[in-house]
């Protein structure tokens, strides 16, 4: 009988360099860079038909490429406690009202980093 692992290893489906481009293309979104680093991009929805407007994504990344090494995400404090449980990440800040910062596991799985990140901005839509 084989035994599962409890550590799971890096994997070549991380993060890829492609990241801030795929987030950039969701509806509504617009990137701006951060005024005191070159390597911190933030992501705003700015919905006029919804009148929403916030920040709810920041990432860092490699300055010589476009690999991300560091993203924070504004999760609701459910989403955020799952994750946690699921070791995809830390929760970082707690944020007003029933929300979190949520720093993500730089070696999580792309699935994982990419559901998380959907589930931000779908709270960031609402």
């Amino acid at each position: 009988m084989r035994k599962r692992r409890a550590v799971q290893l890096a994997e070549a489906d991380r993060v890829a360099d492609d990241f801030c481009e795929w987030v950039s293309s969701l509806p509504y979104v617009r990137r701006r860079s951060h005024g005191l680093s070159q390597t911190v991009s933030m992501f705003d929805v700015d919905c006029e038909p919804l009148e929403r407007r916030l920040t709810w994504l920041v990432v860092d990344h490699e300055p010589t490429t476009a690999q991300p090494t560091r993203i924070c995400a504004r999760l609701p404090r459910a989403v955020a406690k799952a994750a946690e449980k699921a070791r995809f990440g830390v929760h970082t800040v707690p944020m007003l009202p029933n929300h979190v910062l949520f720093t993500i596991d730089p070696l999580a799985h792309r699935r994982d980093v990419e559901s998380l990140v959907l589930a931000a901005y779908g709270d960031a839509m609402s």
